[in-house]
């Protein structure tokens, strides 16, 4: 038996180790989540509580629910035998059978890119339909629309508080005392009292057509 290990698929396993993360970002639903919950984060004045490991992690669990039925189908659509045929010779025609396995995948894209953003990239090009490369940019360009939206949405009951401490404050003549250590208290029981860590969570994996979730 050959043990001998293919450089090939050394270079194949590194980079796709190396550009996961990038690949997570830019076209799964981790890009709006994760804009979202750091943006809870800041607005919520504990500085690194939940702390960038923690944020992330949340965002990785949220995004494996939404895209578990897309990786299951992209999974479903690998040939059986295209491990072996393109080991035995990675050629442009044999990567070209993967392509029912991507097609779930860019289905996604376009299922969760707004109008706005694909009718804009599409004039650049109005003669030919809108590239795999270019369907990602819409797609990440309405998640980060959509991202800022909902965060502005959210962070309104917080300024809100952050107003009345200032001006209660104020009328008490404790203009001296810094407002976070009032409101600070008073968001995270507002936070809590809301159980908005579950809302924040069911609102976003549902926002993505998955109504039974969570």
């Amino acid at each position: 038996m050959n043990s001998e290990i293919n450089p090939f698929w050394l270079i194949i396993f590194t980079g796709a180790l190396s550009l996961l993360p990038v690949v997570l970002s830019m076209g799964t639903s981790m890009l709006k989540i994760s804009v979202i919950l750091s943006l809870i984060r800041q607005s919520l004045g504990t500085q690194s509580v939940p702390g960038p490991v923690v944020t992330m992690s949340l965002s990785l669990a949220m995004t494996l629910v939404v895209m578990g039925p897309t990786f299951e189908a992209c999974y479903a659509g690998i040939p059986n035998d295209f491990i072996t045929k393109l080991s035995a010779a990675p050629t442009k025609e044999n990567l070209a059978r993967l392509a029912p396995a991507i097609k779930p995948w860019r289905d996604f894209l376009t299922q969760h890119t707004s109008e706005h953003e694909t009718l804009a990239l599409q004039a650049l090009h109005p003669e030919r339909p809108l590239t795999l490369g270019e369907s990602v940019l819409a797609f990440m360009l309405t998640e980060l629309r959509e991202a800022f939206t909902l965060g502005f949405v959210m962070l309104i009951p917080f300024l809100v508080i952050d107003l009345i401490v200032a001006q209660v404050l104020v009328g008490l003549g404790l203009s001296m005392m810094s407002p976070t250590l009032i409101s600070l208290p008073l968001k995270l029981l507002l936070f809590v009292v809301s159980d908005a860590w579950l809302l924040v969570g069911r609102g976003l994996i549902q926002s993505y057509g998955l109504v039974g979730a969570v």
